[in-house]
């Protein structure tokens, strides 16, 4: 069995690790979490329409913030996100 220790060695463990996308924060605002603030983590690709919807619905159920990957949409999506003053992409 391999642990987090010893995959260093594996020569398809590290060509994996090269193919990996490199996540990178777009948005600008301060990140201060309260500890009774309830936080979402999604991610999205080409949602632009369904978000109005997805946000109002989850606020109305008591999201306060919402941490979101984006997953190279094309269609507005990550521009809309970064509108949002609860939302992080």
């Amino acid at each position: 069995m391999k642990t987090g220790s010893d995959s260093g060695n594996d020569p398809l463990a590290l060509e994996t690790a090269k193919k990996t996308p490199i996540l990178r924060r777009l948005d600008h605002r301060p990140i201060n979490i309260h500890e009774s603030e309830i936080i979402a983590f999604c991610c999205v690709r080409n949602e632009r329409v369904r978000l109005p919807y997805f946000l109002e619905y989850h606020r109305s159920l008591g999201i306060d913030r919402f941490m979101v990957v984006d997953n190279a949409s094309s269609d507005g999506t990550t521009d809309y996100l970064l509108l949002e003053k609860d939302v992080h992409v």
